[in-house]
């Protein structure tokens, strides 16, 4: 009936005079030919179905159906002036026939000073399910950071992890996440409110993984002070290597570097400035040194074995005990440059387990990572081999027991 109405119009000068709910009083429909025709005598009242405020954009359009006439199609109802809207939500703005929100507004606002962040999202779903908010995104944006109040302190707890730092998109994904749990519970859902914003899965996802978290979570400035005291302090052949490196990580070349040199050279200190420059700007280094007390040197290292779960008894076809899609798999992923301290001390074979893993990690997003050492992720090796035990030719087992003394 409603799209023979816009042809009736198009086709009758007369019918433009009329909204489509006065229509019946001088127009007769047809439902066999499904067209409007001149009434030739009585009269009738019109009457549109009753459509609840929580229908959405079809309220919007009922509304708007009631005011416009001689309108010639769907886009000719949300035009107001020469604008045409997207939603018929907006064009009621436009006419003049909505109210603002502002006392939902209101309504939340005031008993932030008092209530819990718990109690004010389960007032916010209160007021979006029973209150026919006429702008659901609007108020989400006025009032999301007095919502988020207490999630950065429950996903600290959640995660045991008391130095988490959360940006405001992801309290805003968190927050979200409440939301769409409490509205579960009342059957709705925040696809059920045009407008609302959805929890991005991959967002969420991302910021909790706490392996990666922990190595996102570094003071940027704190990490570039210590870089710029660093690097001023450094030697030519110190600033070579550092740029090699950085370029390698910037432009994602994917290269092996091997740093040698005796003990007192200043390899520790050309990674600690790498690591400062790389995590004051975001980016992602795991340090790791195939002993403890190496590893202790490095900020955040960890032994080689603890970070990629390297076997223990290690063959040709070993592989770490990583599986894609974990936390430290996502942790690889988004890492930018690997380094690895005292790697002479470490067997041929724990690089190749390495080796293997990575690019078969990596191949799962990008084929080519197949054919690419480590999977094509950056990695600075570094050591003293006259620090390593000696290898006797041809010596039996017993001159290599006495050799350790």
């Amino acid at each position: 009936m409603l799209t023979a109405y816009f042809a009736a119009n198009a086709k009758y000068e007369e019918a433009r005079e009329l909204t489509y709910i006065q229509f019946p009083s001088r127009f007769v429909y047809h439902s066999d030919i499904k067209e409007w025709t001149p009434r030739k005598q009585g009269t009738a009242i019109g009457q549109v179905p009753n459509v609840h405020p929580a229908a959405g954009d079809l309220y919007y359009h009922r509304i708007i159906v009631n005011i416009v006439k001689g309108a010639l199609g769907f886009e000719h109802l949300a035009t107001v002036g020469t604008t045409t809207f997207e939603e018929y939500r907006d064009a009621c703005y436009a006419l003049g026939l909505l109210d603002d929100d502002n006392e939902w507004h209101d309504a939340i606002v005031e008993p932030s000073f008092w209530a819990t962040g718990r109690q004010l999202r389960r007032l916010f779903i209160t007021v979006l399910i029973y209150c026919e908010v006429g702008n659901p995104l609007k108020l989400w944006n006025h009032v999301w950071n007095i919502l988020a109040e207490d999630i950065l302190y429950m996903k600290q707890r959640e995660f045991h992890f008391p130095g988490l730092i959360l940006q405001d998109e992801e309290l805003k994904q968190y927050t979200l996440m409440e939301i769409e749990r409490l509205l579960k519970e009342n059957d709705k859902s925040l696809a059920d409110f045009p407008g609302m914003p959805k929890p991005n899965t991959s967002v969420l996802q991302e910021i909790s993984n706490t392996v990666l978290r922990h190595e996102l979570n570094y003071d940027t400035e704190k990490e570039a002070a210590e870089h710029d005291k660093l690097f001023t302090t450094m030697n030519e052949d110190l600033k070579s290597i550092y740029t090699s490196v950085i370029d390698s990580v910037n432009n994602k070349s994917g290269q092996l570097f091997f740093v040698y040199g005796a003990g007192g050279t200043g390899k520790t200190f050309l990674y600690r400035t790498i690591i400062a420059k790389l995590r004051s700007v975001g980016k992602v280094v795991i340090p790791v040194a195939s002993a403890g007390i190496a590893a202790l040197l490095l900020p955040g290292g960890r032994t080689a074995h603890s970070r990629f779960k390297l076997p223990l008894k290690l063959s040709e076809t070993s592989l770490c005990e990583i599986k894609y899609g974990s936390m430290l798999a996502n942790l690889i992923s988004k890492a930018d440059l690997i380094i690895w301290d005292e790697a002479p001390m470490a067997h041929r074979q724990t690089f190749e387990t390495l080796d293997h893993t990575l690019r078969d990690l990596q191949a799962m997003e990008d084929s080519a990572a197949a054919d690419k050492p480590f999977g094509g992720k950056t990695n600075l090796l570094g050591g003293d081999f006259r620090q390593i035990l000696p290898v006797i030719t041809q010596g039996s087992v017993f001159q290599k027991k006495n050799s350790e003394f």
